[in-house]
């Protein structure tokens, strides 16, 4: 778990993932997560990939945050950062006064996102301009197929195959 704290603010990361799917239960705000991973394999390269973020965050103040997440390239190029978040403060601060804490659960679904080279990846949650937790994504290239009636270790089938 990551922590941020200045004097008796605390904000502490309990979960920062990226997955195929974040579903989130209106009803309660449960969240479910749906195919977590921390690699892609591409056939070529530029690709555009679906990511979803799922973020939980533990706040002990009733202070309000400006909570983004951003996502670098290996080159260190930003290749995306979010609005900032939306943070309900008046909920939060009743959550605080009665257990001393609130818990902020989001998920962010991203469509196309570009990925035009290979490496790690940087996502990053950052909290008032300060990055208080890091997931790498390792996107790499697949070797290309052998080529086409040639090279091949596999015996090939003979006859008919029932």
């Amino acid at each position: 778990m990551n922590k941020m704290s200045d004097g008796n603010n605390e904000v502490s990361v309990n979960y920062f993932v990226i997955c195929d799917q974040v579903i989130t239960e209106a009803q309660t705000g449960k969240q479910s997560l749906i195919g977590t991973y921390s690699a892609l394999m591409a056939q070529s390269l530029p690709f555009y990939s679906n990511l979803s973020v799922a973020i939980g965050i533990r706040v002990t103040n009733k202070q309000s945050h400006q909570i983004k997440f951003r996502l670098v390239a290996p080159d260190k190029s930003v290749l995306f950062e979010s609005p900032v978040l939306p943070y309900d403060e008046a909920s939060t601060g009743k959550s605080v006064d009665a257990m001393g804490f609130a818990t902020l659960q989001m998920g962010i679904n991203l469509q196309a996102v570009p990925m035009a080279q290979t490496g790690v990846y940087l996502a990053e949650l950052v909290v008032d301009d300060l990055a208080v937790s890091e997931y790498s994504l390792s996107v790499q290239q697949q070797a290309p197929p052998p080529p086409a009636g040639g090279g091949s270790t596999f015996p090939r089938a003979q006859g008919n195959l029932h």
